[in-house]
């Protein structure tokens, strides 16, 4: 089925079901699976699939060019990632990565989930609120810098824990040994 404007074709549905946008063939991403598939009218662009709402709220676009693919809001949203119609992760208007919380604040009523924006938080309501480890050999697990310099490290060496530099620091030992 094939609808055209001005004699040139502008959208086909093929005999498979699938359905192509300012594209003569369609080509299935599986062998199976329908797609939509909507061509660009320039060489700087390969389509637009863009969201508006009806009453002048979010307004949200999956798009490519040559040297990229993208999808967000165009508008001062968050892009929100939903799982059984709750909301578990979110891109806030700041850039700041929210996951299990829609809170910015770090301390105050973050109550539990992560923060990735200006520094890292994570905070959980029970247990550990994060895991580090190194496997197959003594070093550095966490490492700390000062405008762009080491400042220090927690790690292990013989099976212990230490903490400090290069050369100063604490370092934990069993006292059973």
């Amino acid at each position: 089925l094939r609808f055209r404007t001005s004699s040139s074709e502008r959208m086909r549905i093929d005999s498979s079901g699938n359905v192509g946008i300012n594209a003569t063939t369609v080509t299935p991403i599986g062998s199976s699976n329908p797609t939509l598939q909507i061509n660009g009218t320039s060489t700087s662009e390969a389509g637009c699939l863009r969201l508006r709402s009806t009453n002048g709220g979010v307004d949200a676009a999956f798009w490519a060019n040559s040297s990229a693919a993208y999808f967000g809001t165009l508008s001062n949203d968050p892009l929100t990632f939903r799982v059984n119609n709750s909301e578990r992760m979110r891109i806030d208007s700041s850039g700041n990565l929210l996951v299990g919380t829609t809170s910015t604040d770090p301390i105050g009523t973050l109550d539990s989930g992560m923060r990735i924006g200006d520094g890292f938080f994570n905070i959980n309501r029970t247990g550990a609120s994060g895991f580090f480890g190194r496997s197959g050999s003594d070093g550095n697990i966490l490492q700390f810098y000062k405008d762009g310099s080491t400042v220090g490290s927690i790690g292990t060496a013989s099976a212990d824990m230490y903490l400090g530099t290069d050369n100063t620091g604490f370092r934990f030992v069993n006292s059973d040994s």
